[in-house]
């Protein structure tokens, strides 16, 4: 989950919202570009890399894939099959299981549409990417420039992620708070982990809602 997105009237962007990857790139912008928007809606996210080894544990899977060749897996066969792993992990540790309960309730078959889900992402997606793309991930931190953000901030956390999970919150909005942002934050009460964004977006939609009005009433 790495998308963004922004709003613009006239000259003047007015909101950047942004899940995981994507609250990242929103804390960023809104730092390096202040007076690009009037409000950062960053989801499932944090002011730093998640808690987790998690490039660690990416590194020594790819490493151990007889096709790795030092990263030049391009004329030896590829590592889908070691990338189609790590996606299903992250899928798991996502909360995909909940999602696909209803529609697939054997056990069976929810996990051979979860496998079918990451063979799919591998088979599209360059390992290299993944580590340069993971690498950029653990090197975040944008705190010695918060005191630059402009914007209204809407920090939005998961109560079942296991990735950003709420024991975060208190950590980030006190370093907003001493950096003088005007930041809010809100926990979605969901069962759906990193994915709750978007799988639960009704249980935060209100909150969403009132932050984008109060942006263009102060326009």
């Amino acid at each position: 989950m790495t998308n963004t997105s922004s709003e613009m009237i006239g000259d003047l962007h007015l909101e950047l919202i942004g899940p995981s990857y994507g609250g990242m790139q929103a804390f960023s912008w809104a730092t390096e570009f202040p007076d690009f928007m009037k409000g950062t809606v960053a989801v499932v996210t944090s002011l730093g890399p998640p808690p987790r080894p998690i490039l660690e544990r990416i590194r020594a899977m790819l490493r151990a894939d007889p096709n790795w060749n030092g990263g030049d897996y391009y004329a030896t066969g590829g590592v889908v099959d070691t990338l189609t792993d790590l996606r299903e992990n992250t899928l798991r540790s996502y909360g995909i299981e909940e999602d696909l309960e209803k529609a697939f309730p054997e056990r069976a078959l929810r996990d051979a549409k979860i496998r079918k889900m990451a063979q799919i992402w591998a088979e599209g997606f360059d390992a290299n990417s993944l580590l340069a793309l993971g690498g950029a991930m653990m090197r975040f931190d944008p705190r010695p420039k918060l005191a630059s953000i402009r914007s209204k901030v809407l920090f939005v956390l998961s109560r079942t992620d296991a990735h950003f999970p709420p024991s975060i919150a208190a950590g980030v909005m006190a370093a907003l708070e001493e950096a003088g942002v005007d930041a809010r934050y809100f926990e979605i009460d969901s069962k759906h982990g990193h994915l709750a964004s978007g799988l639960d977006a009704a249980k935060w939609e209100p909150i969403l809602r009132r932050f984008l009005s109060e942006l263009q009433t102060a326009t």
